[in-house]
């Protein structure tokens, strides 16, 4: 899956792609309140719960691991 956030085209290895849809994004409670990754949750039409990431969070975790192992290896 490929999306963009803050004008950069980011790549996700996913097991499938569900389609598009409209989904009422709940909040999640306190178990994960230190996982900025995790945006939110959906209920699918069949019932089962899907996380939602969070794209921005985990571009930027990525990206200041990269500059983490690049001052590593200077």
């Amino acid at each position: 899956m490929i999306t963009e956030t803050d004008g950069k085209r980011v790549g996700f290895l996913v097991d499938s792609v569900i389609g598009e849809n409209q989904t009422v994004i709940k909040a999640l409670g306190g178990a994960f309140k230190n996982m900025d990754w995790i945006s939110g949750a959906t209920i699918l039409g069949d019932g089962t719960v899907a996380l939602i990431i969070a794209v921005s969070h985990i571009t930027k975790w990525m990206e200041q691991k990269e500059l983490d192992n690049t001052a590593c290896k200077a």
